[in-house]
């Protein structure tokens, strides 16, 4: 199977680039964003959000991950769901600015594409920042386009996603590609599958020489359809 693997170095610089981005597009706007964001300085080493978790407490989320995602959730799921909650917290702020831009991201997917949702915003030729006449019209910085008022309360009226919801995609999304990594083909499959070729060179189709392989090595599912036989791959701390 193969798989795209991002360095979580990289992760953590495209994550600090979106969060100044962000901090610069909402000052310049003059919002309040929902979460707060702290950029990294003299006395933290990390760009971190603070806000509202789940309507319950504050809370500080950092979004630096100090390994790769994968390694992280098994070494260390405390701070892995911690990074998950920061990285939805920003996801919230990114689509809450959208929104009240007049770029209606009101649905999970979109806004749990964070790059893309700024590109629309911002760089697109059809951004709102070139079509849209009301942006920048409101803000909580001026009382003309005062966000708060009742005049403008219907600008925020129907944006509906939540932390929580996005936290839950993010989640899931993270866990799929963990228990992936767990998987990989192990090196006898690459024989099976030119074996059973060379049979079909002969007269024999590939669903006959699969029918007659090994229970092991027929087609599976996980391969696409292909010829091939799948295993766990035991993690150094996995005393399964």
């Amino acid at each position: 199977m193969c798989r795209i693997v991002h360095s979580h170095t990289s992760l953590n610089v495209s994550l600090d680039h979106l969060a100044h981005l962000l901090v610069l597009v909402s000052h310049y706007l003059g919002l309040k964003l929902p979460n707060e964001i702290v950029l990294s300085g003299r006395d933290n080493p990390y760009t971190s959000l603070r806000g509202l978790l789940n309507n319950r407490h504050m809370a500080a989320r950092s979004l630096h991950a100090e390994s790769p995602l994968v390694a992280l959730a098994r070494e260390n799921p405390t701070a892995h769901s911690k990074f998950i909650e920061g990285v939805s917290m920003l996801a919230l702020d990114i689509a809450w600015l959208c929104y009240s831009q007049g770029l209606h991201i009101n649905e999970v997917e979109d806004a749990c594409n964070i790059g893309h949702c700024m590109w629309k915003l911002l760089v697109a030729k059809d951004s709102t920042a070139v079509t849209n006449p009301s942006f920048g019209k409101v803000s909580h910085a001026t009382i003309n386009g005062y966000l708060a008022s009742s005049r403008f309360e219907p600008v925020m009226r129907d944006f509906k996603l939540r932390y929580n919801l996005i936290a839950d995609r993010i989640r899931y999304t993270l866990q799929g590609e963990t228990i992936v990594a767990d998987w990989d083909m192990v090196p006898d499959a690459e024989k099976e599958t030119k074996a059973i070729r060379r049979r079909s060179v002969a007269g024999i189709t590939e669903e006959q020489a699969a029918e007659s392989a090994s229970p092991s090595l027929r087609p599976s599912s996980l391969s696409g359809g292909g010829v091939g036989r799948w295993t766990r791959i035991r993690a150094r701390n996995d005393g399964s």
